[in-house]
């Protein structure tokens, strides 16, 4: 684009049911571009609503029958008391949302009465959702009680539901919430290598989640996890050593990974394991099918807004 992106790059889409309103979303520190079905870029500049010591995070679309349309919800992480996350009204419009509420992370899910609700987690560090059928641009809608995620000096980078669960991705692990919302750790022992950026972000793979950490690439299901990145679960891939710092949702049964190796971002497809494929965890990886010199990349995103791509994103690029 005509105004590069500044710090680390997440994507999502727009969609209301109207093919032509269709958009990629692509977020940056403190930049949002538009791309449409034609590949036209629009960019929007939000500096004067972002600090410069503060990034916007992966974006949320949600809606509910009281709002005539979806909205897209952004997180600002890093943000002091008056960054208030940020809301995409209508095409190309992004403001601050008018009940002046924070959020570190977003995730769209149900209630307990399976009403969609949008979660968040408060400049406190704890988990608070929207009252059924209320437009989370407005206050009234997070008057609900919050809870606590593990320890508050570990920060919380992304939320996801999984099936009835919430899962909350903290730089020194993941949690989940029992029936009486007491926060529980997924990943026992993961406070032993935190990192800034664990957990950015969660994605779906058919029914499990998948995230990057600095273990690696980890699965996730119910309470359980494992390693599965294409070179931390490969004891084989002795000749490509790296971190896994970003990957895709599954598409059908095809998912994509990235190792940062040197300068250079490798990416990888994997596919489901079958008997006799080398390596530990649900995937069998192939690759690198692509190479991105100079570059390492921090998220995956696989989009057919403009035609079928896979999406890469990195600190200044996408």
């Amino acid at each position: 684009p005509g105004t590069a992106p500044t710090g680390n790059v997440s994507f999502g889409e727009y969609w209301d049911g109207t093919a032509a309103n269709r958009r990629l979303i692509v977020v940056a520190a403190r930049h949002v571009y538009e791309i449409d079905s034609a590949g036209a870029v629009s960019i929007n500049t939000l500096t004067s609503l972002v600090p410069s010591t503060a990034r916007m995070g992966k974006p949320t679309l949600f809606k509910v029958p009281a709002m005539a349309s979806p909205k897209v919800f952004i997180p600002v992480q890093n943000g002091g008391a008056t960054d208030y996350f940020i809301t995409r009204s209508s095409a190309n419009t992004y403001i601050e949302n008018t009940g002046n509420k924070i959020a570190r992370a977003f995730a769209a899910g149900k209630d307990v009465d399976g009403e969609d609700v949008l979660y968040r987690v408060n400049e406190d560090g704890r988990l608070n959702l929207t009252t059924a059928n209320a437009d989370p641009a407005t206050a009234a809608s997070w008057a609900g009680a919050t809870y606590g995620v593990g320890q508050t000096s570990s920060r919380v980078n992304d939320l996801y539901q999984q099936h009835r669960a919430i899962l909350a991705g903290k730089e020194d692990g993941a949690w989940t919430f029992d029936s009486r919302i007491n926060a529980v750790p997924v990943t026992p022992g993961m406070e032993q290598t935190p990192d800034a950026d664990n957990f950015t972000y969660f994605k779906d793979m058919n029914g499990m989640v998948v995230a990057p950490t600095a273990q690696g690439l980890i699965w996730i299901d119910g309470l359980e996890y494992g390693i599965c990145g294409p070179v931390s679960a490969n004891p084989e891939a002795t000749n490509l050593r790296g971190a896994e710092p970003a990957v895709s949702a599954s598409a059908g049964n095809y998912i994509y990974a990235a190792v940062y190796f040197g300068s250079d971002s490798h990416i990888f497809v994997g596919t489901p394991r079958k008997q006799g494929d080398t390596g530990e965890g649900p995937l069998t990886w192939h690759g690198p099918i692509a190479i991105v010199t100079g570059y390492q990349v921090c998220d995956l995103f696989i989009s057919t807004v403009y035609g079928p791509k896979l999406w890469w994103g990195a600190a200044a690029k996408f």
